[in-house]
């Protein structure tokens, strides 16, 4: 997920009209809002750099995690995944992995100091819809104004962490359980190479691909599959959403400042007894769309086993 928002900041810098589209890419593919919390004392007791009392929340409620852990998640993860965490932490981008498990149990000291800079900024420019802190923190003493900027920030500098270290297999299924004819059917050898083929083995963008969709014509590994979902079945699955949110509790409004006005519903269809749950046309949907990724894993084995043959 990291990767594909690192590409669409990418493509929203050159395409202004991408940046107002661009959604919560967690929340659009259904993955886990919140990383589990991690215990960091376990990297500060190891460390020896957290003094007592500087206890994260993720400390108090989270899984242990020693700096041992860290630093060898750190060292598996690339450059771009594990620069914008650096950054957080104070460090530059192409710091070692060692500078950034060594920097992480001061976490709770960086959120002070973070929260000590912001208080130094007009109220409206933190509290309100769409800012740092909801609306709600408005009538908050400076005091508590602060505390609560320390939280934030702690919390943010923690999903940072946990989206580095935290496997990814952790908390997804296999493609291949999902694996659906009606992706295997869509998918061509052309949209592997657009997505993951070097810029010299890519299908040249022609000026009709160009003038019909500027995702192409960027040549920055994306594919385009248009026309895909029958209109009647979107309509039908707009249909059912707007039936959900009408049921109390089931459509949640994101609280993430960064997420103002999101909203979502859990779709669970792993098994049988899950998908016979799901309104039809967005159980269809859902059924299609998770046949992607096996489909697309299918085609790029084959591509690469015809390349080393020939």
């Amino acid at each position: 997920v990291m990767i594909m928002k690192m590409a669409v900041k990418i493509i929203a810098g050159q395409h202004p009209e991408v940046a107002t589209l661009a959604g919560d890419l967690r929340e659009l593919l259904g993955l886990q809002r919140e990383e589990t919390p991690l215990d960091l004392m376990g990297a500060a007791k190891e460390s020896a750099k957290v003094p007592a009392g500087q206890q994260s929340q993720a400390a108090k409620d989270g899984r242990a995690i020693t700096f041992t852990e860290i630093l060898s998640k750190l060292r598996s993860a690339p450059l771009d995944v594990r620069g914008p965490l650096a950054e957080a932490l104070r460090l530059p981008y192409k710091s070692s992995p060692e500078d950034i498990a060594a920097a992480v149990p001061q976490i709770h000291t960086i959120s002070q100091q973070l929260a000590a800079k912001n208080m130094g900024k007009p109220r409206s420019e933190l509290v309100g819809e769409g800012k740092l802190l909801g609306p709600e923190a408005a009538s908050l003493s400076d005091k508590d104004l602060e505390s609560l900027l320390v939280t934030t920030f702690e919390h943010y500098l923690n999903k940072m962490l946990a989206r580095v270290v935290t496997p990814v297999e952790s908390f997804t299924k296999p493609p291949e359980q999902y694996r659906h004819a009606w992706a295997e059917d869509l998918l061509e050898k052309h949209h592997v190479l657009e997505l993951w083929g070097s810029k010299g083995k890519r299908p040249e963008a022609t000026s009709w691909d160009a003038q019909r969709n500027d995702w192409r014509a960027l040549n920055l590994g994306v594919t385009v599959l248009d026309d895909t979902v029958d209109i009647q079945e979107t309509a039908a699955a707009l249909a059912e959403l707007r039936a959900l949110e009408q049921e109390e509790g089931r459509v949640q409004a994101s609280k993430d400042p960064c997420n103002i006005g999101a909203r979502s519903v859990w779709l669970h269809f792993e098994t049988a007894e899950e998908r016979a749950s799901l309104p039809p046309a967005l159980g269809r949907l859902c059924d299609r769309l998770a046949g992607l990724p096996d489909a697309l894993l299918r085609l790029g084995k084959a591509a690469r086993a015809a390349a080393a043959a020939g």
